[in-house]
C-alpha cells in the first residue's frame, strides 16, 4: 500500500495545530515539521555544530539551541533565514520520510507546516494540500496569546509567509475563523473526499 501524503498549511494563528489534532483523533497520523525540526537540534550534534558555525553563541543558552533567540534573528535578516533552511529543511525531510516508513500499514499521513509552500513544496512531496485560513486579526490575537509574543514580533512572522490559499497547489481551503464545530465538519468532508478517491 502506497502512503498518501497530506500537507497542512497556513498563516501563523491560522489554526492548523487544531486541524492536525483533529487528524490525530480520526486515525491520520501528523509529523509537526517545526517541533520536529527543534528535537533534531537536539538529537544531532552535527546540526548544532552549523548553526553554530552559522550565527555564533547568541542562538545558544546553557549549551542548547535558545530557539526563541534564533527565531528573532532569522524573521529580522532574510539572509540568515534562508541560511537557516538551507541547513534544516533536508534534516526534516529525512526524518519524515524515516518517520513516515515506520508507518507502513497507515493510506494517509499529514506533514504540518507554516512555511513548506512559501519555501517550494517539493515535486511529488504531498498528495493533497489543505490551507487552514483565519482573518489577520484573529491570527495575530492568537498567536501572541499562544507564544507570549509582542505584536510586531508576530507581524514580521507573518509578513515572512507569503502564499495564501490561492496558492496553486492547494486542494482544500478550511476556514478556522472561530466556529469549531464548522471547521471539524468541513475536515471531515475533505477526508471524505480524499477516501473517495480509493486511497
Amino acid at each position: 500500500m502506497s502512503t498518501k501524503v497530506l500537507l497542512v498549511t497556513g498563516g501563523i494563528g491560522a489554526g492548523k495545530s487544531a486541524v492536525s489534532r483533529m487528524l490525530i483523533e480520526r486515525g491520520v497520523p501528523v509529523y509537526f515539521s517545526d517541533d520536529m525540526a527543534k528535537s533534531l537540534y537536539d538529537r544531532e550534534a552535527s546540526l548544532r555544530d552549523s548553526l553554530r558555525r552559522l550565527f555564533g553563541e547568541r542562538v545558544f543558552r546553557d549549551g542548547d539551541v535558545d530557539r526563541r533567540a534564533l527565531a528573532e534573528l532569522i524573521f529580522a535578516d532574510e539572509e540568515k533565514r534562508r541560511a537557516l533552511e538551507a541547513l534544516v529543511h533536508p534534516a526534516v525531510f529525512r526524518d519524515f520520510e524515516a518517520w513516515k516508513a515506520e508507518r507502513p500499514d497507515c493510506a494517509l499521513v499529514a506533514f504540518e507546516s507554516a512555511i513548506l509552500l512559501d519555501r517550494g513544496l517539493p515535486e511529488g512531496f504531498a498528495d493533497y494540500v489543505i490551507y487552514v485560513d483565519a482573518p489577520e486579526e484573529l491570527r495575530l490575537r492568537r498567536a501572541m496569546e499562544r507564544d507570549g509574543s509582542a505584536a510586531e514580533s508576530v507581524r514580521r512572522r507573518m509578513q515572512s509567509q507569503k502564499a495564501g490559499p490561492e496558492h496553486p497547489a492547494v486542494d482544500f481551503v478550511l476556514d478556522n475563523s472561530g466556529d469549531f464545530k464548522a471547521l471539524e465538519a468541513a475536515l471531515d468532508g475533505v477526508l471524505r473526499q480524499i477516501a473517495s478517491e480509493k486511497l
